[in-house]
């Protein structure tokens, strides 16, 4: 947990944004009929944004794009996204 309250609300809010917009626009999606009907917007954007995390983390460390690019597609593709 970040110590600096400014600093913690602050990643707070633009997490909270992240999982907004995808929850958004999966559920557009979902009602279009391009997912399943099924398919929990809020919890699938959760999903992503923690995803996202580990992967700019990773990026880091060590950036190879070809590798993220199979990595995101076997991710979404599980998600069935």
């Amino acid at each position: 947990m970040l110590v600096d309250v400014e600093l913690r609300l602050r990643a707070e809010q633009a997490l909270a944004d992240l999982k907004a917009m995808f929850a958004g626009r999966l559920a557009e999606d979902r009602e279009r009929g391009e997912l399943p009907a099924s398919l929990d917007p809020q919890l699938n954007a959760a999903i992503i944004a923690t995803y996202l995390k580990g992967l700019w983390r990773m990026a880091l460390v060590e950036y190879e794009r070809p590798a993220f690019e199979r990595q995101i597609d076997a991710f979404l593709t599980a998600l069935g996204l």
